[in-house]
């Protein structure tokens, strides 16, 4: 190229200045994280229906190859019984496989179905006040899994309905007793205390102690402490 040493030193310092790899994005950059629903649910006219999103409702087949080869083996005079053995035990496991798979379908649409049985309201609008106390108890009594079966689909499965995308897991939520003597969920408390902070006056923000104190005029006695952690559980400082 006819280049001096000064123009080849200034090239080389560009050089080793460079990304090597452009199309990379830096680990520093924030990535939009984005979920695919385990099931989709909506309203149909005031029934509630569900379908298990297709993504993760696979129709698993033992390969045909396997099953030809095996066959073509078989039928030799002379038998290669340690390739026998082998592609047997590999069509017995993938059998294993897919009736395991198929039952977690399953237990997943039967899950499924007695949510929307014990949160038919709440599935209607998606009113968070209508959300009924739910323990992992109540739906083993109805569904008969373990609790460790619905702890497991609970945490790390999402429904996509027509009021927003969430973790089956935040529809357990605790008990808690109004004056009346009925049951409202710590979802239910979460919002009210959300809605009397959004529309609290802004020279004069709501202390807990306050907030406690409008609870307890609508009928709700909590201590100030659980207060604080409802406020703190949805975000606000």
């Amino acid at each position: 190229l006819s280049c001096n040493e000064e123009e080849i030193s200034k090239a080389i310092k560009l050089i080793l200045s460079l990304n090597l790899s452009p199309g990379y994005i830096d680990t520093l950059v924030e990535r939009e994280q984005y979920l695919i629903p385990d099931v989709i649910i909506w309203n149909d006219n005031g029934k509630i229906k569900y379908r298990l999103n297709k993504l993760s409702d696979r129709k698993l087949y033992v390969s045909q190859e396997s099953k030809q080869l095996l066959e073509q083996l078989e039928n030799k005079k002379q038998k290669d019984k340690e390739t026998i053995k082998f592609l047997k035990e590999k069509i017995e496991s993938a059998k294993l496989f897919i009736e395991a798979y198929n039952n977690r379908m399953l237990t997943l649409s039967t899950f499924v179905q007695e949510i929307i049985s014990y949160q038919e309201e709440y599935f209607q609008e998606g009113d968070v006040m209508k959300l009924r106390p739910m323990k992992y108890e109540d739906i083993k009594q109805k569904t008969g899994f373990s609790e460790s079966t619905i702890s497991r689909i609970a945490n790390d499965k999402y429904l996509q309905t027509h009021f927003g995308t969430f973790s089956i897991k935040k529809l357990f939520t605790k008990s808690i007793e109004a004056q009346t003597g009925e049951q409202v969920s710590s979802a239910s408390i979460r919002y009210i205390i959300s809605e009397l902070i959004n529309n609290e006056d802004d020279k004069s923000p709501l202390t807990d102690q306050e907030i406690q104190n409008k609870l307890q005029e609508q009928g709700f006695t909590l201590s100030r402490r659980t207060i604080t952690k409802y406020r703190q559980q949805i975000g606000i400082e």
